[in-house]
């Protein structure tokens, strides 16, 4: 017991200077030491009622509620009293790690909660109202820190509230922007190599390593422009990839804070121009998807975003070029090899859209989207091709039809078209068993085109409550000259209209 007292005695002189603590402060104190932490929450809780000027009880208080009891709220609460009542300063150091330690643990729990709730087919209200008040707590805490707005947003949005959402995200992409500083005058983006970065900036003023277990994460810091800049990297050695960097950070920052490793997370960035797309404001949304893209040039998400903001803009040869250079970027990638095929089949540039298609299939012969996309491109190709005969011999009735132009491309739609059939779960596609028909009636191919209708017969089960089934058949019989059975199955196609 003596020990004890001569230990508070001295924790006395030394804490408090010229003042010795109250009872309440000193039970407090023994009571941490002895881990009885119910005990010291009720003391610290009467000390600071008692004595609200004394800012180390505060602190203690909030550093309790925070570890042991996770009463985040109450421990912003009493950092909020701590700092108002340290009129001198003396304890800014501590106040500021202590919030720090406190938004961490806000954070990291709203994230976890954020997580489970993304996966979720339906997120449960109650969870969802919780992670929201954290992350709002977390922004109360450090409203100049950028992560926790992108959180906030897309809860925002999950909760069904996008006029918020967009508010929220407006301010995240604010305080990007000395990040967006710092990627044009040096040229940093997401995903650059630590060997790149440092080709880039030379050697770092000073680095460290955090070994994790299954990478090593580097925080690397230069001067740029009289400021200190910090690139946080994942991975070994050189071979480390650029997960984020911290430029221009606010000066009331401690270190600790500025040196913080962070990721920087584009998705809240790309739900802000997507919420903005679907409501059309598409200046906003391409100012968003530049920004992204300045970020991480290769980035699907925000290519994806200016492919369609460039369509609804009828921006058609930026549109061309975009793709063209994507293309040549990323050969391996068949996503932009297929997109421009598809751009080039609506500018009715079949030659060029056929042969992309082709060279997707050479190497992916089963893509469903190049399969379905190729068969469809022959066959407008086909189209066009007929369409000038047919002009041709209106224009001179003695021209003999060349269709020997066209016949070769809608065999090969119908080649397509039926590999495509031979997919997983493609077999009863009305859209592509409707195209066939029109390819094996004007090639013409009776044989094929008889096994067609009757399969088509067959699948009346299928498709009992679509109209557009028996129009189909309807005008199979039709030009068939069987007016009667075609009739039958007009009749019924209307009445299913009708019901509609």
């Amino acid at each position: 017991m003596r020990q004890g007292v001569l230990w508070v005695v001295v924790l006395c002189g030394a804490g408090l200077g010229f003042h010795c603590a109250s009872p309440e402060f000193t039970t407090a104190k023994i009571a941490l030491g002895q881990r009885d932490y119910p005990k010291a929450l009720r003391s610290l809780e009467l000390e600071t009622q008692k004595n609200p000027g004394n800012v180390e009880a505060w602190i203690l208080l909030a550093q309790l509620r925070r570890e042991h009891f996770r009463d985040y709220t109450g421990a912003a609460q009493a950092l909020q009293n701590a700092r108002a009542n340290d009129k001198a300063g003396r304890w800014t150091q501590q106040i500021a790690a202590e919030e720090l330690a406190l938004w961490v643990a806000v954070y990291n729990e709203a994230i976890s909660l954020y997580n489970a709730l993304a996966v979720a087919a339906q997120p449960d209200p109650e969870r969802l109202a919780v992670a929201q008040r954290l992350i709002e707590l977390a922004v109360r805490l450090k409203p100049d820190v950028p992560d926790a707005y992108g959180i906030l947003g897309t809860l925002q949005e999950l909760s069904g509230d996008t006029t918020a959402a967009l508010q929220t995200f407006a301010r995240y992409r604010e305080l990007l922007q000395p990040l967006l500083e710092a990627h044009r005058r040096v040229g940093l983006v997401l995903g650059m190599t630590r060997g790149e970065l440092f080709q880039k900036l030379g050697q770092p003023a000073a680095s460290r390593a955090f070994p994790t277990e299954t990478d090593t994460l580097f925080v690397d810091q230069w001067q740029l422009e009289g400021e200190p800049l910090y690139v946080f990297s994942a991975g070994a050695g050189a071979q480390a990839r650029v997960e984020g960097w911290r430029y221009r950070a606010p000066q009331h920052w401690t270190q600790t804070e500025r040196e913080r490793y962070s990721r920087l997370a584009l998705q809240p960035l790309v739900s802000a121009a997507i919420a903005l797309l679907d409501r059309g404001q598409l200046e906003e949304a391409l100012g968003i998807t530049r920004e992204i893209l300045e970020f991480k040039p290769d980035n699907e998400q925000g290519l994806a975003l200016l492919l369609e903001i460039y369509e609804r803009q009828g921006r058609t040869e930026e549109l061309v070029q975009l793709l063209q250079q994507l293309r040549e970027r990323f050969p391996e990638k068949t996503t932009y090899t297929l997109q421009y095929a598809i751009l080039l089949t609506k500018l009715e540039r079949y030659s060029d859209a056929v042969s992309l298609y082709e060279e997707v299939l050479r190497r992916e012969p089963t893509n469903e989207l190049a399969l379905y996309n190729a068969a469809v491109a022959y066959k407008n190709w086909a189209g066009k091709l007929q369409q000038e005969e047919l002009e041709k011999r209106r224009q001179n009735p003695r021209y003999q039809e060349q269709r020997e132009r066209y016949a070769p491309l809608l065999r090969r739609s119908a080649e397509l078209f039926e590999q495509y059939r031979s997919l997983p779960g493609k077999r009863e596609e009305l859209s592509v068993l409707d195209q066939l028909v029109n390819i094996y009636e004007v090639l013409p191919d009776p044989g094929k085109l008889n096994r067609l209708v009757a399969e088509l017969e067959g699948l009346e089960p299928l498709f009992r409550t679509q109209a557009r089934y028996y129009e189909i058949l309807g005008g199979i019989y039709a030009r068939r000259g069987q007016k009667e059975k075609a009739q039958q199955y007009y009749d019924r196609a209307d009445q299913l209209r009708k019901q509609q």
